[in-house]
């Protein structure tokens, strides 16, 4: 850990190399979307599935560099008379994330400058929700920044953090060791650079970054990646386990980590039923820390927290709403089942991972029913009377059962979500955009031959 005299340094870095890498003008054609900030994953998992954002929520976005999560949030939010709350210790970062803004037409963004260290003596009203992503892991005690985000966090608000992995990260942290010895009294932040490009370039096969680099290309096509991720001046990491006692420490319950979710799962790490028998006796936290360590994969974990346990809407409500990522076709997935005989295997290639399942007796007609607008209970009675006649002992609760078996696999997929049947559908992003892209006359011809 380094010193906290380093946060000048900090400050400087963002100010020269802004991160991340953001061409204003890019708002014409797209929504960048951030990986916890889209309101459907907010309500699911810190809310219940009972938030509708529609009267007076409050959003900080700490550290909010050239502005992804804000610009994402104030679109989600457009039409509500939320308030978002841009805070970032680098004028360049908040110039681009401005004009970002201000091309998107988007008017209820609260720019404010400064260390998310200051905000327990900045006055401010307290937040529904807190976006940190990438930033704790850069403070000299990370405990002392989450503890500042705590101080304004609205009692049944929730944060959505991201923080780095250490064993995913390995040969990253290697390069950083290896530059600082390299850089030594090197002042100039282009030359410090070009060394980088020079070492990695000639670094030999068996250097541990090599074995993995194919993980980490952005360095390759910017120089602001490659200095974020190589150069930075403060930056660790945590384990499963290191994050559990950090959250905790500060009065935090570790909700529920949100990507990469099979990653955290011992039984997908290892096939020894009698292993894993012994892995199960575990605590959760355990159990993780040990599938983390098996895969070896995780370079970032994104995770909420909250203040109070139990935040999370639960697939045993027959009043809650499922509904599909936007990024995953809930008719094709209900053809794959379809396709194969009940009892029968399917096997699911979704994201960074393939899984095999069972197709259960009513798994099919259960993904058919998924249409983002009925509710468990519907869904469930519907799937009952379709097959009373094929089946006169077929109830409820066998339903029931089956539904939350393919709930918990495609949950663990980051397919499926939940709202409670009082709050209105999500806008997609590209639901979103259309009216901005519109709005400013974009079209592909424009953008190759600008007027």
């Amino acid at each position: 850990m380094r010193s906290s005299h380093d946060l000048p340094k900090v400050r400087r870095q963002y100010e020269t190399y802004p991160y991340p890498e953001r061409n204003p003008d890019d708002e014409k054609r797209r929504l960048l979307t951030t990986g916890f900030d889209s309101l459907g994953m907010i309500n699911h998992y810190g809310f219940r599935g009972r938030q509708d954002f529609q009267k007076g929520f409050r959003v900080l976005v700490a550290g909010g560099g050239t502005g992804d999560a804000t610009i994402y949030l104030a679109e989600q939010l457009r039409e509500t008379d939320a308030a978002i709350v841009y805070l970032d210790l680098s004028t360049t970062s908040m110039n681009i994330a401005r004009k970002r803004a201000s091309i998107r037409g988007l008017t209820n963004i609260e720019w404010m400058k400064g260390s998310i260290l200051d905000l327990p003596r900045m006055d401010l009203a307290a937040f529904d929700y807190i976006s940190c992503t990438g930033v704790l892991h850069h403070l000299a005690d990370p405990a002392q920044g989450l503890s500042a985000l705590n101080a304004v966090l609205q009692e049944n608000g929730v944060l959505g953090l991201m923080v780095y992995a250490t064993y995913g990260r390995t040969g990253i942290y290697q390069i950083q060791q290896l530059m600082r010895l390299i850089n030594t009294g090197e002042e100039s932040m282009p030359r410090a650079i070009e060394n980088t490009k020079a070492a990695l370039h000639s670094l030999p096969a068996s250097n541990w970054f090599q074995l993995t680099e194919n993980r980490f290309q952005g360095w390759k096509q910017s120089d602001i990646e490659l200095y974020d991720l190589f150069l930075h001046c403060q930056d660790r990491s945590f384990t499963v386990l290191e994050i559990y006692d950090w959250i905790e420490s500060c009065g935090l319950h570790l909700v529920d980590f949100c990507t990469a979710k099979l990653l955290y799962r011992p039984e997908y790490a290892f096939q020894n039923s009698t292993l894993l028998d012994r892995i199960r006796q575990l605590p959760l936290r355990r159990q993780q820390a040990i599938a983390e360590l098996a895969f070896g994969y995780i370079n970032q974990h994104c995770f909420f927290a909250a203040r109070r346990p139990d935040t999370i809407a639960r697939p045993d409500d027959p009043e809650n709403v499922p509904f599909f990522a936007e990024d995953i076709d809930g008719k094709a997935l209900a053809e794959a089942f379809r396709e194969r005989a009940a009892g029968a295997p399917v096997k699911l290639n979704i994201r960074y991972a393939t899984i095999t399942v069972k197709n259960g007796s009513v798994t099919k007609d259960l993904l058919e029913r998924l249409d983002g607008q009925t509710c468990i209970g519907d869904v469930v009675e519907e799937v009952r009377k379709s097959k009373e006649r094929e089946d006169r002992h077929i109830t409820t609760e066998s339903i029931m059962k089956e539904f939350l078996q393919i709930y918990e696999t495609l949950h663990l997929m980051e397919c499926l979500y939940l709202r409670h049947q009082s709050v209105p559908a999500f806008k997609t992003a590209s639901e979103l955009q259309e009216p901005v892209t519109s709005s400013v006359g974009w079209n592909k011809r424009s953008a190759f031959h600008p007027t």
